[in-house]
């Protein structure tokens, strides 16, 4: 953190040097300038000419503002001395000490003060929640902020919550779709590859976890239609929309993986041979599969398309597997999607449109 605001501090006394080298200002002028509190934005967006239209220079427009600055802050002081404005005096709210076990599992599990709330509530330790932090190789477990959440609900009323909230929950984010068969027509006429990903670039990661929350609804209410045919329906038209090649984020953020028979395939295809491949572009992992070294994907050319994409591994092509079924069950999986690919997230915005529509 400091060494950010060192970085900030650096950047904006070089910006403020190369402002007084360009308009051959004095020190002086810079000592107004700052004194004000105003940005050094607020200075070259200063007007260059006074009130009959005359040129001025940026020295005599820095005096000028610092004047009326001077005047505005010395007239305002003799309001708050003679009563014309009372200050509001600020009750300083009640400090609750400080416990550093509870403050080191809050940056550890990285959790909000709300999930804080839950744990107590629940009983949990803050020893018990850094225990139960998924190591790398319990992909599997689910994030802490995610188990007490679980907890959570199952102990005060999981079903009653996602009865009560699910208009909230599925309405929170922009809506932006066609009409679909079976689907609700929406707010916007169509859909295009660039509405779908600017919608996913401005509201998926907020809404993570609320996705998360929602497609978890599905084990326990009955909405009154196939959430599998409905995933699979969307799924068809949003990879009829967007264009992967213009995005490709899947194979720029993750690292996917390989099976053996994956390894033998693509190294073939590359003309390669298995340990070839491995050595020069995967990590084996403990249970005998492997992921690529790093990303993005060093299989993926610079026009964003896969130079294997003919024999690409089995995850890659089943990817992003809206189109399988049990979504109710894969939640935590396509719930981080949402965050990776912008049609993911286009379809369960679409069956949170559903839902609150009633349909």
């Amino acid at each position: 953190m400091g060494s950010m605001k060192d970085e900030r501090r650096r950047k904006a006394k070089k910006e403020w040097a190369e402002f007084q080298l360009q308009y051959q200002l004095s020190d002086e002028d810079i000592k107004r300038a700052s004194a004000t509190g105003y940005p050094l934005q607020h200075f070259q967006n200063l007007p260059g000419t006074d009130n009959s239209g005359n040129e001025i220079s940026m020295s005599q427009r820095i005096e000028e503002f610092h004047r009326q600055w001077t005047e505005r802050v010395a007239k305002r002081r003799a309001e708050i001395e003679t009563g014309a404005i009372v200050l509001k005096v600020k009750t300083p709210a009640k400090k609750t000490p400080h416990d550093p076990k509870w403050a080191e599992a809050k940056q550890v599990c990285r959790l909000t003060m709300d999930d804080i709330r839950k744990a107590k509530e629940l009983g949990l330790s803050p020893q018990a929640l850094m225990k139960n932090v998924p190591s790398r190789s319990q992909e599997w477990k689910a994030p802490v902020k995610v188990w007490i959440q679980d907890l959570y609900e199952k102990r005060f009323g999981a079903r009653d919550k996602f009865t009560k909230n699910s208009d909230s929950i599925a309405g929170d984010s922009h809506q932006s779709t066609k009409t679909i068969s079976g689907m609700p027509a929406s707010r916007e006429s169509e859909i295009s590859h660039d509405s779908i990903v600017r919608d996913w670039e401005k509201n998926a990661e907020r809404n993570s976890e609320k996705s998360y929350l929602f497609l978890r609804s599905f084990k326990f209410n009955d909405y009154g239609f196939d959430v599998d045919a409905a995933a699979h329906e969307l799924h068809q038209t949003a990879f009829q929309t967007v264009d992967c090649t213009r995005c490709a984020n899947c194979c720029k953020s993750t690292t996917p993986k390989f099976d053996q028979s994956d390894v033998e395939r693509v190294a073939a295809f590359l003309e390669m041979t298995p340990t070839e491949f491995i050595g020069r572009y995967l990590e084996p992992k403990p249970n005998a599969t492997y992921n690529t070294r790093r990303a993005p994907c060093p299989l993926l050319g610079k026009d964003n398309r896969c130079t294997v994409y003919e024999v690409r591994p089995t995850v890659c092509r089943e990817y992003p597997h809206t189109d399988k079924e049990g979504l109710a069950f894969r939640t935590m999986g396509v719930a981080n999607n949402t965050t990776i690919c912008p049609a993911v997230f286009w379809i369960v915005e679409k069956l949170k449109e559903r839902v609150r529509e009633g349909n």
